[in-house]
């Protein structure tokens, strides 16, 4: 496992593999000893890092890995990635790379079943695994109860495919005020693959928890419960349980003092209101670091200390007050991470972590910690 990288961009996000394996296990303790897991590797691994991420899981022992797309699939089996893959959102036009690297197709659709079906066909192959996806309620992908009998019809005629595993998507289970409709998700899909089972006459893998419904929900666990932001400790409400994994850090470029009526920045969006020590900081909106948040709406820790956003984000860097601060050229700055909650800085943008891990650059270098 190559996890080595020679940084030249200061600006780093730094992955903690060993809080990553404490969380799969305190997920493990909360399963049944048989129930798989299936590990979502999916937009660079949430912004660690796809192939070095996966890298890790499989000597974590995770049963799947899910992708959203065939590209990241094949990215995998190039880098020797053997465990099996489930492409969540597989595209007519790949079928022949996820034949070739045998990837397993989600499949959503008897329009999307019957294309691939064709494609295996002409290569002449038969019993390829595929998954099948329900819609119980998030009315995203996925079959719904009305297709379930021309479904089955469909695959009992086609010895092309085998049904591994059926699934379908909780909407709210990280919000136990909607606990309603989360058990009606599950019940409806126990009751949708009973029917599948009967009507195919074998059994499969049947999942639904995603990493939220894993801790809420025990009973959404069935065969294989999905983890995916889980295991980056980003769920609120079991900060105390799970570990952090992610740190988005840098270092101060330059540091200068600007007197009283001074303009920081583009737009002249800052002006000092009194003399001032300001830092540069090289994190700018091409790292990630949404413009969103300038003129305040969220600062750095420097030295244990917060020091405010000023003036608008740049592209490539930003200013930050340090007039009350202790600091020097060189010294760290955490963007996110122990001392300066994404949780926060989401809420900032009013949005969730995921859409920020996944926006980090990636001329970001991935810095990886806990290898033994």
């Amino acid at each position: 496992m190559n996890l080595n990288c020679t940084l030249k961009h200061i600006t780093k996000l730094t992955i903690n593999l060993s809080a990553i394996r404490n969380n799969l296990n305190f997920y493990r303790s909360k399963l049944n000893k048989d129930t798989l897991i299936l590990a979502m590797v999916k937009a660079q691994s949430y912004g660690s890092g796809i192939v070095e991420i996966a890298q890790f899981l499989e000597t974590q022992h995770v049963t799947y890995f899910g992708v959203a797309y065939s590209d990241e699939g094949v990215i995998l089996r190039q880098n020797e990635i053997t465990t099996p893959i489930i492409v969540m959102n597989p595209e007519s036009n790949a079928f022949n790379d996820i034949i070739d690297n045998e990837l397993e197709p989600s499949i959503y659709s008897l329009e999307i079943l019957n294309q691939f079906v064709n494609a295996l066909i002409k290569k002449g192959i038969k019993s390829y695994p595929i998954h099948l996806k329900l819609d119980t309620g998030m009315n995203r992908l996925g079959f719904v109860e009305d297709d379930l009998n021309k479904l089955a019809v469909q695959l009992t005629m086609q010895p092309e495919v085998f049904v591994k595993s059926v699934f379908s998507h909780l909407a709210v289970a990280d919000d136990l005020s909607e606990g309603k409709f989360t058990e009606l998700q599950i019940s409806r899909f126990k009751d949708y693959a009973k029917q599948l089972k009967t009507s195919l006459g074998y059994s499969f893998l049947e999942h639904i928890a995603n990493s939220a419904g894993t801790l809420n929900y025990s009973d959404s666990h069935f065969d294989m419960v999905r983890l995916g932001i889980g295991m980056y400790g980003l769920l609120n409400n079991y900060e105390d349980d799970l570990e952090g994994v992610l740190s988005f850090e840098t270092q101060i470029s330059q540091i200068k003092r600007i007197s009283k009526g001074s303009s920081v920045g583009y737009g002249r969006s800052f002006l000092a209101d009194t003399d001032m020590k300001i830092a540069i900081i090289p994190v700018g909106y091409a790292d990630g670091l949404r413009r969103e948040l300038s003129q305040g709406k969220w600062g750095f820790i420097i030295n244990g200390l917060p020091a405010p956003i000023i003036g608008n984000i740049c592209m490539d860097m930003c200013m930050v007050d340090v007039s009350n601060l202790n600091c020097k050229v060189g010294d760290s700055v955490q963007i996110f991470g122990k001392q300066n909650s994404i949780f926060k800085m989401s809420q900032s943008l009013n949005t969730i972590p995921y859409e920020i891990i996944c926006l980090i650059s990636s001329r970001v270098h991935r810095v990886y910690l806990g290898l033994t």
